[in-house]
């Protein structure tokens, strides 16, 4: 039910309030019964958290440019890329200034609003309607020109939450694009690590094949002088294929690794500048993270952008509630108006008309439209906490997973170094050997061999460690956790 009323400008007539009285008593029969109670967001003090996250302040801060940590031009030059030309960060940039503009609409309705209308015509009266002479059978100008003023007293604060809320949508979505250009950073880094780890095995692997070729030749000199049978030859010539096929494998890995990152980086499938052997190597001394702060978990992109998704939500609700109860608007206007007379005759002063007054909208019977719009905003108002839940939980978990496979790839390299130095001296022996002409070559090379399978799974680890740390950083919202990595611009160990 929609009533406007318009009084003169000294003052309200008394039946006015005579009108409203009953009609605002009638407003309470829009009940707000049967709402859906409130759910609650979790606390990160109400967590159990591994061992790895500790709670508290922390002097860490997320840095834009946080893969710098690897020390890598090409790295940092595939960044820049990605993020200038990347399609998904183009759509999340969009998506913030869509909900930039919708905030403005929304904030628009708390200002007054003034517009205006005319009407230049020339009008013919009929002779046989209501138009009495002279102006029936006549032909007249039928100017006019208004301008109308509208003000929402807001008495319950519908608009300022509406506005709120479109507000903080904007927030969310410039969370939400923070979030996407993480997750761009993170899928760089990781593609280039495996990139880096592709190269080096392929280098560790043209090294056992030239290993291999020496062995081959000295098992044929052997057989050729009768020292030894065919077997030995078959057995590596075996060898040597699968090498073959692994550097096939290796070129292949590293070709596909190559166009995931030209897509990354918005440039189709091939890189304007090809790849080179990466800076980042693969022997760096890195250690597991011991203290991570939990509020770098709390404060990362998407999980702010989902808080900011509740406190929208809670907004539309108070929107939901403000509608159970009357709206007041001021109106006006003033202009002027005439049917006779020369051209400019409605610009004259004794044409003018104007009207103030209040505008009042309430409800009294909706059919039960109002409650359903109650309960609808409710409901997205827990699902918002309930997303917020599910994303903190996941953000703590993508953080202890990451700390505990730097944990556990740390134990494994601990083992591999023992068996690289037990390997070692070994080899020192046979070398020691070879160099007092009790062997020949052959065991001294075995050895070799045998070191490069292993530095292989050294560089297997080593990248596995560095993919962890990568994920771990981005998931901390870009914050580099000191220790983890050496210092940038010192030399990696």
């Amino acid at each position: 039910m929609n009533l406007e009323l318009v009084s003169g400008p000294s003052m309200i007539r008394p039946t006015l309030l005579l009108v409203l009285m009953p009609l605002l008593m009638l407003a309470g029969c829009a009940s707000q019964h049967d709402i859906l109670s409130k759910e609650h967001t979790l606390k990160i003090v109400g967590l159990k958290l591994n061992a790895g996250i500790v709670p508290g302040n922390t002097t860490v801060h997320p840095q834009k440019a946080w893969w710098h940590v690897f020390d890598d031009p090409q790295l940092n030059h595939l960044m820049a890329r990605a993020l200038a030309h990347n399609p998904d960060l183009a759509i999340a940039r969009a998506r913030v200034a869509e909900a930039q503009g919708i905030a403005h609409i929304k904030g628009a309705k708390l200002l007054p609003n003034v517009s205006g209308s005319s009407r230049i015509q020339a009008a013919h009266w009929t002779e046989n309607q209501f138009y009495p002479p002279p102006f029936g059978g006549s032909t007249t100008w039928n100017n006019a020109l208004n301008l109308d003023f509208s003000y929402s007293l807001d008495l319950w604060g519908k608009y300022r939450a509406a506005h709120m809320a479109k507000k903080e949508i904007f927030a969310e979505r410039e969370q939400e694009e923070r979030a996407a250009v993480l997750l761009l950073e993170n899928n760089i880094l990781q593609n280039y690590i495996r990139y880096a780890q592709t190269e080096a095995l392929l280098k560790q692997n043209q090294t056992l094949q030239k290993l291999q070729e020496r062995l081959l030749y000295i098992a044929r000199t052997r057989f050729q002088h009768g020292l030894e049978n065919a077997e030995a030859e078959h057995r590596i010539q075996q060898s040597l294929q699968e090498i073959r096929n692994k550097n096939q494998q290796l070129t292949g890995k590293a070709r596909l690794l190559g166009e995931e990152l030209a897509a990354l980086a918005g440039q189709g499938t091939v890189l304007t500048q090809p790849l080179t052997p990466p800076a980042l190597r693969l022997e760096t001394t890195w250690q597991a993270p011991r203290n991570v702060p939990a509020d770098l978990v709390g404060n990362r992109p998407d999980v702010i952008a989902r808080r900011w998704q509740v406190e929208a939500a809670a907004a539309e609700v108070h929107v939901a509630k403000t509608e159970f109860y009357p709206n007041i608007n001021i109106v006006a206007f003033v202009g002027g108006l005439a049917a006779a007379g020369s051209f400019l005759q409605f610009l004259h002063v004794s044409s003018g008309q104007y009207g103030v007054g209040p505008s009042i909208t309430l409800p009294i019977f909706e059919g039960g439209r109002l409650r359903g719009n109650l309960r609808t905003k409710s409901a997205e108002y827990n699902a918002a906490v309930a997303n917020y839940n599910k994303t903190l939980i996941t953000a703590f978990q993508q953080t202890a997973e990451a700390i505990t496979q730097v944990n556990t790839l740390g134990a494994r390299r601990e083992s591999l170094r023992d068996q690289l130095e037990a390997l070692g001296a070994n080899r020192e022996i046979t070398q020691k050997r070879f160099q007092a002409g009790l062997s020949n070559q052959t065991p001294l090379l075995e050895m070799d061999a045998q070191m490069i399978t292993l530095r292989r799974r050294q560089i297997d680890i080593n990248a596995a460690a560095l993919e962890s740390l990568g994920t771990l950083y981005a998931s901390l919202g870009g914050s580099f956790v000191p220790g983890t990595l050496p210092a940038l611009g010192k030399p990696f160990s």
